[in-house]
């Protein structure tokens, strides 16, 4: 009898452990995530087009908004105000976040590489060489694309050249288009539109080409980037790392499928056109380097840009903790 009153009270101690073990079990989140991402028109936002078209399933209670942004002072303004987790920018801007906000954006992949071009209507223009006692039209005096391309001047020796600074691409790119200018340094898109509206125009050098003619043929000028806020990568690691994928199948998508994803690009207004998307795409460098082995081409770029002015990335060289 004993016995099995012991076995009784035995099973009853089981159950109530067995039930205390379920009450504790873990909560299913039930609060809302909003995930806001942004990116810039231009060859930075074109690897993105696959993700605003499909808006791939982050999650249950997880929401994803895209946003598309024209200039990158509004874009800087909203990352300086934390109002954005995720964004695709340009490397420098990306360093002066970083600096700026003590550390709140790191770096979660390159996504471009070198789209600067040397267009030009005359002939006489085959080489870096061939550019000593010509006038060329370069924009923005103090941005990257003049401190990379005084970089290459530098580089090959050239001193007899008159460069003549215009205020925006655009005004640059309608002076090509109009034959008051022959010769200039242009970004993509740039470079396609002008080419498109002026048949007597054309590419005459590529200037991630002569980079690396410097530099070795495994380097690269890295142009645009994603960055991630740091507080909303810790506090919600999962939906970054799939982001993440989800960008990276949307750039290798983009860059296999240029008629498809050229309409794309048109539809969400990155571009004007899909024609100009689908001749631009494969000479805007499209790719997806992780941060970890972006590292040692994105703190050689930075020397170069901080040789040239520190305040173009933010006043000095990102540290380790920049890297996601």
């Amino acid at each position: 009898m004993k016995k099995i009153i012991s076995l009784i009270l035995t099973l009853l101690v089981m159950l109530s452990f067995a039930g205390c073990t379920k009450e504790v079990e873990p909560k299913v989140e039930t609060e809302k995530i909003n995930v806001n991402v942004a990116s810039l028109k231009g060859p930075t936002g074109m690897g993105m087009v696959r993700l605003l078209e499909d808006k791939p399933n982050f999650g249950e209670n997880i929401e994803v908004n895209y946003s598309i942004e024209s200039a990158p002072d509004l874009l800087k303004s909203k990352l300086l105000n934390k109002e954005i987790d995720i964004a695709a920018l340009p490397t420098n801007l990306a360093s002066i976040m970083y600096n700026k906000t003590e550390g709140s954006y790191q770096l979660g992949a390159v996504n471009t590489l070198g789209v600067l071009y040397v267009v030009t209507s005359r002939d006489d223009i085959k080489s870096i060489n061939d550019l000593n006692d010509k006038e060329i039209g370069v924009s923005s005096k103090g941005s990257v694309p003049d401190f990379i391309f005084n970089y290459i001047l530098n580089k090959n020796n050239i001193e007899n050249i008159n460069i003549n600074y215009i205020v925006e691409h655009g005004n640059l790119a309608k002076q090509l288009i109009s034959g008051d200018r022959d010769l200039a340094l242009l970004p993509q898109p740039f470079v396609t539109m002008v080419t498109m509206k002026n048949k007597n125009l054309k590419i005459a050098m590529d200037i991630q080409e002569e980079f690396r003619n410097i530099e070795g043929q495994d380097r690269h000028i890295p142009m645009g980037c994603i960055v991630i806020r740091k507080e909303f990568a810790q506090n919600h690691p999962q939906v970054v790392e799939q982001f993440l994928k989800e960008y990276e199948n949307s750039i290798k998508w983009t860059s296999e499928n240029v008629v498809e994803a050229s309409k794309l690009i048109e539809k969400f207004e990155i571009l004007p056109s899909a024609k100009m998307a689908e001749l631009a795409i494969p000479k805007s460098n499209l790719v997806y380097i992780d941060s970890k082995d972006s590292k040692d081409m994105l703190d050689k770029f930075y020397e170069l840009l901080m040789n040239f002015n520190p305040k173009s990335i933010g006043g000095k060289i990102p540290d380790e903790s920049f890297y996601y």
